[in-house]
């Protein structure tokens, strides 16, 4: 029997009259509950019998390891008398046990059996429980007395429609899945998450947090303090049933009594003071969230936010992150000094087919909140995107993390598995930048720069994140980056040396790697590598875009177009001279001379807002006399240069350029993803466009190419195109030309647009080569611009797009949805078919006009319906059609549309 250097005992003793005990006399434990600490426990419950008589007896304390091995035993001092139809209160506190503290990075567990003699009669309860303590205070948390940053992954798996749901269901029919989710989640290092499978927890040490999971979302929800004796009795009831769910697990560490609740009613403010108060009665051992993500502190002992950052677009929430200095507002103390926790964060999440749905169904953001909306491989650049997103505010925030501020935690809602068979967990790309971001040893860079021309110099800052408990001192040791071809060629390395952290630092400098010379573009990986005796404890990689200059060369075949160059500032003529561009320079837009060149480009910043008109009207007259003009970013929006209707907007904090036709001439080399934003060693400006304009009346869509819009659902147009007479106008309010020196891939669109600008004819409206098949971005390209004020919306869901666009009143005072189609066709028309999905049985109706002429109106039925309309006999010029479907119900879905011809 080990030594117990101290007990405190307290037996509330009823009263201690001996009786004669039957021989099978059946004894039990309840309400227990064991609070532990790293070498203490105390042990709270009632004993109590259903016989006739009073029985006293002893209680016996065993405490085992996982092996079955006994390191402790202890027998209370005091005999106890249990009476009949009664219980006897116990209450103990052991002390100096000889155990060892369960950490998530080793969690050790043990058995406590408790056991009552009375002669031949016995009672025994045995329980799993581990020891620790688990703390908030000064602004951390502390497990077993020492500093520690929870590295988390909301409760998994998620889905947010019907389809997710059934394979979730089927999958967790399955046998092994506990085990194998929460072993993926263990690989992935999260030491916290929110699971049902708490044993499993306990034996893998991933730590546990309440709200349904173990937690107290099963009490009512009042909005006022409860008042009546029996409205509190029967709410501590709630309270002690929750609790008596992860008492003896170590793992969970914070109960949380309610999500999302309205955070500013005074009544539920008032009511969580109460809960607080009622759940630190029961249990005194954890720190408590009244209000989980909204009361960001208030009646809690943890300050937690849900910040959606990359849910809408990723812009400037993922500035912020890059570098740790720009998270100010965290580097504070503050809300009570309580730690800081993200505790919902990162969401963006892929569905079971691997994509960002066309609807927002549930949770889900949609793929025209980023550069996802005309891809021609939606599932793989919307696994593309989740990962950057997943990558960046793991990194970023663990990187701010120090013992100088508050932030103690990031707890990622993003779905990182594909349960697509109902049988089977697979990883999707978010889980391993999951696995990567979440070591206890972290590796990782904070640059915004990550495209390159050769002979750069790669400028970036390393850090060193020490969060292994385990290991309180981490040896000096090696960081090694080395630039990897995608072959794995090493292009080029360096070392550096680190010294030796103590646990819970950030550790960080600089280093520089000349970039050698390629003679094609190369995506490469920075690979990072600490090392430390030989053994390599920490790895992480950064993708890296490098290309030799003359991959933005513009061409020199196309010299021999004339080519006008107006730039009074200098800065586009030297760009286009140092990549063999030949042009002539002009010193004045009403120069008569301007005629003879077929091409004109206007350098950036060449122009002023008060010439506005002026300029115009100069442009229009070159553009009807077929001459072709690139008008690159000026200090004003350039959206003012087209005669069109249109709204200037702001695109501060949206980053992603979303392009239209990827596969055209003008974005050859290019890729939907590369134009995320630009990359600038300095990060004063990774936009890749700041100012954007909206259309307002559908119609001026005859006139107007779009290239690439931005926004919130896509609907600011940045890069567009003006037809007019034989030529074109091209305003561009991205920052390419801004950008073209510095980032390769810029550089690569500036050439594009340099040849495209030279070319003798516009691209102009596409031509329809096959059917349009609505939610397949690829036949949709160029097809239907995404304006949020009319034409069809980028709102689709599965089956297509849904039009809700502009609202009309027909005669009937029906209110409409009009849906707009510009398109040119090889001959003309005979026929043009919609097919629709609707799910209603009330009655509907289409009505379809081409070019402003009503040519039919037909019923939509239940179900799926293909209306087709003749219009052979009409004189409808095969160039620039306008077809506009106009539906008496918002709730009917486009699915497909074909124009026949001969």
């Amino acid at each position: 029997m080990a030594k117990i250097g101290m007990c405190i005992l307290c037996l509330a003793l009823l009263f201690t009259a001996t009786v004669s005990l039957a021989a099978e006399s059946v004894v039990r434990f309840d309400k227990l509950r064991f609070i532990t600490g790293t070498d203490w426990l105390q042990i709270t419950g009632v004993l109590g019998h259903q016989l006739s008589e009073t029985i006293t007896g002893k209680v016996m304390v065993s405490i085992a390891d996982s092996a079955g091995q006994v390191v402790f035993t202890y027998e209370l001092p005091q005999a106890l008398s249990i009476h009949p139809q009664q219980e006897m209160p116990l209450n103990a506190v052991l002390t100096n046990l000889p155990v060892e503290a369960w950490w998530p990075e080793r969690p050790t567990l043990y058995h406590v059996t408790l056991t009552f003699t009375a002669g031949s009669t016995r009672g025994e309860q045995t329980t799993r429980i581990g020891f620790r303590t688990f703390t908030a205070e000064d602004g951390h948390f502390y497990l077993n007395g020492l500093p520690y940053f929870l590295r988390g992954l909301q409760y998994t798996p998620m889905f947010s429609n019907g389809a997710d749901e059934k394979l979730v269901t089927s999958l967790q029919n399955e046998p092994s899945f506990p085990t194998s989710l929460m072993r993926y989640l263990d690989e992935a290092n999260i030491n916290i998450t929110k699971t049902p499978y708490q044993d499993l927890a306990d034996e893998l040490g991933i730590m546990n947090f309440g709200n349904g999971q173990g937690g107290y979302a099963m009490a009512p929800k009042y909005t006022s303090p409860v008042s009546s004796p029996s409205a509190i009795a029967q709410l501590r009831s709630i309270l002690e049933q929750n609790v008596s769910v992860y008492h003896n697990h170590p793992s969970f560490v914070i109960p949380v009594f309610w999500n999302e609740a309205e955070r500013d009613h005074q009544g539920i403010i008032a009511y969580h003071a109460q809960v607080r108060e009622l759940i630190r009665e029961l249990d005194p051992s954890r720190p408590v969230v009244a209000n989980l993500g909204f009361g960001r502190g208030v009646n809690s002992d943890i300050d937690s936010a849900h910040w959606y950052w990359g849910y809408h677009t990723a812009g400037s929430e993922l500035f912020r992150v890059r570098t740790a200095g720009s998270l100010a507002e965290l580097q504070r103390k503050g809300k009570d000094d309580l730690p800081f926790v993200l505790t919902e964060t990162g969401g963006n999440y892929t569905d079971q087919n691997g994509e960002f749905p066309y609807s927002r169904t549930g949770n889900f953001p949609t793929p025209d909140y980023i550069w996802i909306g005309r891809s021609h491989n939606v599932r793989a650049d919307s696994l593309e995107y989740q990962a950057i997103v997943v990558k960046e505010l793991i990194e970023g925030f663990r990187r701010a993390r120090s013992p100088h501020n508050r932030i103690a935690g990031i707890i990622m809602f993003t779905a990182p598995f594909f349960f697509s068979d109902g049988k089977t967990i697979t990883p999707k790309p978010a889980y391993t930048e999951v696995q990567t971001g979440m070591q206890p040893i972290l590796v990782s860079t904070d640059s915004w720069k990550w495209h390159y021309y050769c002979g750069d110099t790669l400028k970036t800052n390393v850090h060193l994140v020490h969060d292994d408990v385990l290991q309180q001192i981490l040896p000096a040791g090696e960081i090694r980056a080395a630039l990897l071809s995608s072959t794995g060629e090493i292009l080029t390395y360096t070392t550096l040396q680190a010294p030796e952290l103590t646990y819970y630092t950030n550790w960080q400098a600089p280093i520089e790697l000349v970039l050698p010379e390629v003679t094609a573009p190369v995506r490469a990986q920075l690979k990072l590598e600490y090392i430390v005796a030989g053994k390599v404890l920490s790895t992480n990689s950064e993708a890296i875009f490098l290309a030799p200059r003359t991959w933005v060369m513009a061409g020199t075949e196309l010299n021999a177009v004339p080519l006008a160059v107006y730039d009074p500032q200098g800065q586009t003529a030297a760009y286009l001279r140092d990549h063999g561009v030949a042009f002539t320079p002009l010193d004045d837009l009403s120069d008569p001379q301007l005629l003879r060149f077929p091409a004109l480009i206007i350098g950036v910043n060449s122009l002023k807002g008060s010439e506005v008109a002026a300029v115009r009207d100069l442009l229009l007259a070159y553009a009807e006399q077929g001459g072709r003009v690139w008008v690159q970013k000026q200090a004003f929006n350039t959206g003012c240069l087209l005669p069109l209707s249109i709204q200037l907007s702001s695109l501060a904090g949206h980053s992603f350029m979303n392009v239209d036709r990827i596969n055209h001439s003008l974005f050859s080399g290019l890729k939907q993803s590369d134009f995320r934003f630009w990359a600038d060693a300095e990060g004063d400006d990774l936009l890749t466009a700041a100012q954007g304009f909206r259309l307002r009346q559908v119609t001026d869509l005859r006139r107007l190419v779009v290239w690439g819009t931005m926004g919130a659902i896509q609907n600011e147009i940045v890069m567009a195109e003006y037809l007019h007479g034989s030529g074109s106008i091209f305003i561009d309010c991205s920052n390419t030309a801004v950008k073209a020196a510095t980032d390769p891939f810029a550089g690569r669109l500036y050439a594009n647009l340099a040849n495209y600008i030279r070319n003798p004819k516009p691209t102009g409206i596409p031509t329809l080569t096959k059917p349009v098949q609505f939610g397949d971005f690829a036949s949709e390209q160029g097809i239907i611009v995404a304006e949020e004020l009319q034409g069809w919306k980028i709102q689709p869901n599965r089956k297509g797009r849904i039009l809700t666009g502009n609202v009309t009143i027909n005669m009937n005072g029906v209110k409409q949805a009009a849906g707009h189609l510009f398109f040119n066709l090889t001959d003309k028309p005979t026929a043009l078919s919609f097919s629709f999905l609707y799910p209603s049985f009330t009655r509907a109706t289409a009505t379809i006009l081409v070019n402003g002429q009503t040519v039919g109106q037909r019923r939509v039925d239940f179900g799926q319906t293909t209306v087709t309309v003749d219009v052979s006999e009409l004189n409808i010029n095969p160039q620039a059609i306008q077809v506009t479907l106009a539906l008496s119900h918002t709730n009917v879905v486009v699915t497909g549309f074909t124009a026949h011809i001969n």
